[in-house]
């Protein structure tokens, strides 16, 4: 689902006549009309002011309004039953704005951010900080170390890449040392898989690493917004040598080095996360400002919704957990169960 601006086109200036829906899963957005057909999704616009575009995946959410002195035998039923129908506008090559979400998650990303914190809750009663969640994602008790762990690689993080180290005199450390000190820290752990930043950077043109460098602590600690950081980012990366590069190789580092303003980007998940929360399900495979501005967006709106639940993440390495866990496997099944239990 996207969200846009309010059109002129209000549901009270709406023809009486006119069918109008609700959402069931957000009953407060009040009732709409459809302002926009298209073959995979229409447009409708709620009574609380605000446009949103719907994939036919989710019709099933939408109900018919029937009005009780209008109402047929049978009327109410096959509304409730069939949720909304359009037919498409002419234009039907018109392009879908975003990728719809797989079929294989439909059931769980329709469970709300409600129903997410449920199952975190149940899995984890004590929230960010219960001891099970912590032993799991951030530091073990015990002080063993494994590589899915969180704080040991922000710490290893800050003492390789953080600004000192960046500011150091060039013949104390070299271009190469600054190549070699970001390999290493990959070496460390288990979050991203060797193929999607380690190995390929491993390979990056020696002669450029001077730029490398320079890029790299730009993109850590330069002036300019995330956004446009991000995109000379990829420039340097694509002079170097590298032929695909991936949302882990701009977002992983910067994540380490700031880890509550700055998000790990991993699409897949955040474009399911985005949908649960009502905000779209836009999915932008490679890295770009339009689709950093957008994960940016998703994270930050959970980030609020969760600490207004009591759910005060440490950072956006718990927002992203939080995501990957109730929208995992794991947390399906708990869902069902849940579900099953009322």
């Amino acid at each position: 689902m996207t969200v846009r601006p309010s059109s002129p086109k209000t549901v009270d200036e709406a023809a009486s006549d006119e069918p109008r829906f609700i959402h069931t899963k957000r009953p407060d957005w009040g009732e709409a009309v459809v302002i926009d057909r298209r073959p995979d999704r229409c447009t409708l616009q709620f009574a609380d002011g605000i446009e949103r575009t719907i994939g036919k995946r989710f019709y099933h959410l939408i109900t018919k309004v029937v009005d009780e002195q209008d109402e047929q035998p049978g009327d109410a039923a096959a509304a409730a039953n069939t949720g909304i129908e359009i037919e498409a506008d002419d234009d039907d090559d018109a392009e879908a704005p975003s990728e719809q979400l797989p079929a294989e998650e439909e059931g769980v990303a329709t469970m709300g951010l409600e129903g997410q914190i449920r199952v975190f809750r149940t899995l984890y009663p004590a929230g960010f900080e219960d001891s099970g969640y912590r032993d799991r994602y951030r530091v073990r008790r015990d002080g063993d170390r494994s590589k899915r762990h969180v704080d040991p690689l922000l710490a290893a993080a800050a003492h390789q890449l953080g600004r000192k180290a960046f500011d150091r005199p060039r013949a104390k450390r070299s271009p190469a040392d600054v190549h070699k000190a970001v390999i290493d820290l990959l070496e460390t752990t288990s979050l991203v898989a060797p193929s999607d930043m380690a190995t390929p950077l491993a390979d990056y043109n020696r002669r450029r690493l001077t730029g490398f460098a320079t890029a790299l602590r730009n993109l850590l600690y330069g002036m300019q917004g995330f956004d446009v950081r991000l995109e000379r980012w990829v420039e340097v990366l694509r002079h170097g040598g590298m032929q695909r590069v991936n949302w882990t190789m701009v977002t992983l580092l910067p994540a380490l080095l700031h880890p509550r303003e700055l998000l790990l980007v991993r699409p897949n998940l955040l474009q399911r996360f985005g949908a649960n929360l009502g905000q779209g399900d836009r999915l932008f495979r490679s890295p770009s400002a339009e689709g950093w501005l957008w994960y940016a967006k998703v994270a930050a709106v959970a980030q609020a919704e969760l600490t207004v639940a009591d759910l005060e993440p440490n950072d956006l390495f718990d927002v992203l957990t939080f995501a990957s866990v109730t929208l995992g496997k794991e947390g399906a099944k708990v869902w069902e169960d849940l579900q099953g239990a009322e």
